[in-house]
């Protein structure tokens, strides 16, 4: 295996600063493509105008040394809830690249990584602080989660929304790369998956649902994620607010699927991946056909100190499937911050001063997990190469 870049630096300040154009920095080169999403008619009213989330930049790293014709595998680096910047996930991916010979893609779900408008932005989203701080029993309010606390308190059913249509613009996605119509492809190339936290459920979503086999050779590393709701506590400074975590569980313990509310074709487009992803969140896939059928294909990696997925909900979901057990620090921000997170945002106060430092360098892999980002590295290459088998 190579050897492990844990701050790839070179290459993440040229591709902040490419205005879109590939650059390489020896190893690999990184190009920002573009995408049109189909399918803005599964989110809200309100919503489906968004240009930001309609049509949108991702972003591809691929080796140097790739063959002219390209690669028969692909791995896409989703994301988790909230994501805001491609920043953390830019050394997975960096790194799998290099260790996998393949391109890795960092693709956005809907309204996230490089899919937000300005009212996004840390200041816009600083504004709204002290009305959702000022809400009784609320906390864990800051500028990093106060937009989609926000949106997901006055409508929680644009999680489902919003994954919809997460989950046909991958499939879009992938039949792009089979066709031969994507850079660093071969026509017929795989796509496999490393689904960090919410880009997880969507992973799995996908191979369970498996539509037309699109996914019948694919692999997935469920990373920090796939746990049932119970087992899934999303209340952070840099996720959402209690008060959005709230309604969001209450949404999720109801089975409240039939709230999203689909008629026509969007119905029957949806009645599959909705029908997964109820089974995901209620912890009824475990023993089940479908994910026995997958077992060679998915591995989970679990953090033992997870707040936000726990281990045990993930063990008790993804039954039957290998679990790699690994110290991460923080669910936010792997590999990078130590338990425990600060739950009130102050930037008065040294822990939150300390806290925008180390968010600032989250394209670095901080020093203490280094020899476990290494085994990550080790460990999910082999799997998704197929070297290890659940």
């Amino acid at each position: 295996m190579n050897d492990i870049i844990f701050e790839p630096n070179e290459l993440y300040k040229a591709y902040q600063t490419s205005k879109g154009e590939t650059v390489p920095d020896g190893r690999c080169r990184v190009r920002t493509l573009r995408f049109e999403s189909r399918w803005t008619e599964f989110l809200l009213p309100d919503d489906r105008a968004i240009p930001e989330n309609r049509s949108f930049p991702y972003v591809m790293i691929e080796p140097l040394d790739l063959a002219p014709e390209g690669s028969e595998d692909v791995l896409a680096v989703t994301h988790g809830l909230n994501e805001g910047s491609p920043a953390k996930l830019f050394p997975w991916a960096y790194n799998l690249c290099l260790a996998l010979r393949m391109p890795a893609l960092i693709f956005p779900m809907a309204f996230h990584v490089g899919r937000r408008s300005a009212d996004w932005g840390f200041s816009a989203q600083a504004r709204l602080v002290s009305e959702s701080s000022a809400l009784p029993g609320n906390f864990k309010t800051s500028p990093f989660n106060a937009r989609i606390s926000l949106r997901l308190a006055q409508a929680p059913e644009r999680f489902f929304g919003g994954g919809l249509q997460s989950f046909y613009d991958t499939l879009d996605l992938r039949d792009r790369i089979a066709s031969g119509f994507h850079p660093g492809r071969r026509p017929g190339a795989r796509m496999h998956f490393l689904g960090y936290s919410a880009g997880g459920y969507l992973a799995l979503t996908l191979l369970m649902a498996d539509p037309e086999q699109r996914f019948c050779d694919s692999r997935a590393v469920l990373f920090a994620s796939c746990a049932p709701a119970d087992g899934m506590h999303p209340g952070s400074i840099f996720i959402m607010d209690t008060d959005a975590a709230d309604r969001l569980a209450g949404f999720l313990k109801n089975h409240a699927l039939a709230d999203v509310h689909l008629t026509g074709k969007l119905a029957q487009l949806a009645q599959v991946p909705l029908y997964w992803i109820d089974r995901i969140f209620s912890g009824d896939i475990a023993h089940s056909d479908r994910l026995t059928a997958l077992k060679d294909r998915v591995m989970g990696v679990a953090n033992p100190s997870d707040r936000v997925i726990t281990a045990k909900g993930m063990k008790r979901n993804l039954t039957d499937v290998s679990l790699l057990s690994l110290p991460l620090g923080i669910h936010e921000f792997p590999f990078n911050l130590p338990d425990p997170l600060i739950e009130v945002y102050d930037r008065r106060q040294e822990p939150t001063k300390t806290l925008l430092n180390r968010v600032g360098d989250g394209h670095r892999i901080a020093e203490p997990y280094r020899t476990v980002f290494e085994a990550f590295i080790r460990e999910t290459s082999a799997f998704i190469d197929g070297q290890k088998h659940a």
